[in-house]
């Protein structure tokens, strides 16, 4: 897999990372909490898409990647509040 997207994102006093990643015809968007020792991944969110292929688009540019990284804001803000 290659990482494709990275995107600070802080809730509270508490801050993650969205990360994009591309492998071959599949994309897959994953959060980690930042802690001072570690970097700890979220395993109750995950989202994987058969994208296909998309000839000369940008894939962070596409509606459905920027839902998924809606989705995982979202989801963070949810997560901080539990």
């Amino acid at each position: 897999m290659k990482q494709i997207y990275l995107e600070t994102y802080s809730s509270g006093n508490r801050y993650f990372e969205i990360v994009g990643f591309k492998d071959e015809e599949k994309i897959r968007i994953k959060i980690f909490e930042i802690t001072a020792q570690k970097r700890i991944i979220i395993p109750q969110f995950e989202v994987t898409a058969i994208i296909g292929v998309i000839h000369d688009a940008n894939i962070l540019e596409t509606n459905i990647f920027q839902q998924f990284v809606k989705a995982a804001k979202q989801f963070i803000e949810v997560y901080t509040t539990v």
